[in-house]
Parts: structure tokens; C-alpha cells; sequence
């Protein structure tokens, strides 16, 4: 496939996933050109930015501490505990309402 059917391609898939632009260049709300050159813009402009993300996230990878991240896994670690803790009370306190109110009703 020559890199001019490649590109043809691509701008077509861009379309289908957008259909809103085809009715645009339907009702020449907007030339088929400017479509195209919008598309060319947007292409190269998301491909910097995803080398500019993958660039950064490779870059905090390696400035990554392997006990910075332990000490942040404990962390969170013991968050979750307490969040369960809190949770296990209101459970409980919630069940001993349930039943000292089941009990009184069936007393009435």
C-alpha cells in the first residue's frame, strides 16, 4: 500500500468515527479540503502529544524509588484498612439498630 492510499485510508476511518464532519462536507458546510487539512493538524498534533505523555510517563518510571513506592503502597495499604474498619462499625452498628428494633416490634 503506497504511504497516499495509507493516508487516504486513515483520513476515511477519521470520518466514519466522526459523522458529524461527513454531514458537514455534505451540506458544503465546509469544503472536503479544509476537512482534510483540519484532519492533517489534528493528526500530527495527537501524535505530539502522545509522544509528549509516553515520553513523561517513561520519564517518572525512572525516577521512580522503589522505597518511595513501598512506603506509598503502605500507605494506601493502611488506608484501606481503616476505610474497612469504618465500614465494619457502621455494619455493625447498623445490623444492632435492625435487630433491637425487630425486637421491640414483635414485643408490641
Amino acid at each position: 500500500m503506497s504511504p497516499l492510499s495509507a493516508e487516504k485510508a486513515a483520513f476515511k476511518k477519521y470520518l466514519t468515527e466522526n459523522p458529524h464532519l461527513i454531514e458537514k462536507g455534505r451540506k458544503r458546510e465546509v469544503s472536503w479540503q479544509e476537512l482534510y487539512e483540519e484532519w492533517i493538524l489534528f493528526k500530527d498534533q495527537e501524535q505530539d502529544t502522545s509522544d509528549t505523555f509516553i515520553h513523561t510517563l517513561k520519564k517518572k518510571f525512572k525516577e521512580l524509588d522503589r522505597e518511595q513506592i513501598e512506603s506509598y503502597t503502605s500507605q494506601v495499604q493502611d488506608v484501606i484498612d481503616l476505610l474497612n474498619d469504618v465500614l465494619g462499625h457502621i455494619q455493625h452498628n447498623q445490623q444492632s439498630k435492625n435487630q433491637s428494633f425487630m425486637s421491640q416490634w414483635k414485643q408490641e
